[in-house]
């Protein structure tokens, strides 16, 4: 009933979970049931036999987030390492000017006649997509850009042609994100998603996009998923700039993807410098109860973002 459910299927053993990061440590293969349908399960087995079975990559999970004091830190110290795995350790770029992203590749005949570009997401993906906006309206691969709250979407948002949307999510399971495909889906809009966790629910709804791999996140605030989503829909800006407007953005795209092979050193580099400042300034904010974040330009969605990191973790106005 809109809730994924999935039935991990292992030696001897049968596992029923939403997300197959709960069993993927004894399985990697594993049946989604679709709304309305039913499974039973018994010791002699399960009554799906006759449904194709999905796997999924085992995926390492931490016990501890040593030698860091807790997993916040640690995801932060990350970014390095997944922005690099965003980037698929440079196998995402195609030359200096262009990328090859598969996701997109095997879809471009629908995806290239996109020329207003819905951006949908909750919360830090809304706000990575506001980033992301503007750098592909930079790139001018399309006509227009626009981002809209996941939980706001109705199908007055969607262009009225030659549009399309993508959805952006770091759990692949966020309800209104899910909610905002089945509009789409309604009214045959071409959609796509960049979400975090494979096979996830609106990977399986779209079945078109990119998969951001930064990594799972322990801590209750997305950090590492936030800049590792900007990586994302940089390449995406790019991949459809040089399938639309190859020869007018040929420079803009050369100039990014040259910042984007530098920026895993850069963010490296920058953590290590700052640490100090940021424990100053922590010191300094530890007693407030309220706080100003400023930004203008690209800075205002990265100031939405570091309220909402100040609300999350310090619950301050």
């Amino acid at each position: 009933h809109g809730s994924p459910l999935l039935l991990g299927i292992g030696d001897n053993c049968m596992f029923v979970a939403s997300e197959a990061s709960a069993f993927s440590k004894y399985t990697n293969e594993f049946i989604v049931l679709r709304d309305d349908e039913v499974a039973v399960i018994s010791p002699e087995g399960h009554s799906l036999e006759e449904k194709i079975s999905e796997f999924t990559q085992k995926e390492e999970i931490l016990a501890t987030p040593a030698p860091f004091p807790h997993w916040t830190i640690r995801e932060i110290m990350e970014q390095p390492e997944s922005i690099s795995r965003s980037l698929g350790y440079g196998g995402r770029f195609a030359s200096d000017n262009a990328v090859k992203l598969g996701g997109l590749d095997q879809r471009s005949a629908d995806l290239v006649g996109i020329a207003h570009l819905l951006v949908v997401g909750c919360g830090t993906s809304r706000y990575a997509g506001m980033v992301g906006a503007r750098i592909m309206r930079a790139l001018g691969g399309f006509e227009s850009v626009r981002v809209v709250d996941a939980s706001e979407v109705t199908k007055a948002d969607f262009p009225k042609a030659n549009g399309g949307m993508v959805v952006l999510s770091q759990s692949g399971e966020t309800k209104d994100c899910h909610r905002a495909l089945l509009l789409a889906a309604e009214e045959n809009l071409p959609c796509f998603s960049i979400v975090n966790t494979v096979r996830s629910l609106i990977a399986r709804t779209t079945n078109c996009g990119i998969y951001v791999h930064a990594g799972r996140e322990c801590g209750v605030a997305s950090t590492k998923s936030f800049t590792c989503q900007v990586v994302c829909l940089s390449l995406v800006g790019i991949w459809f700039a040089q399938n639309i407007n190859p020869n007018a953005s040929r420079h803009r795209r050369q100039q990014l993807v040259q910042d984007l092979h530098r920026l895993p050193t850069v963010v490296g580099m920058i953590l290590n410098r700052i640490r100090p400042q940021c424990h100053k300034l922590a010191e300094d904010l530890k007693n407030a109860q309220h706080a100003f974040i400023l930004g203008r330009g690209m800075g205002e969605p990265i100031a939405y973002e570091s309220a909402l990191k100040m609300k999350e973790i310090k619950y301050i106005h």
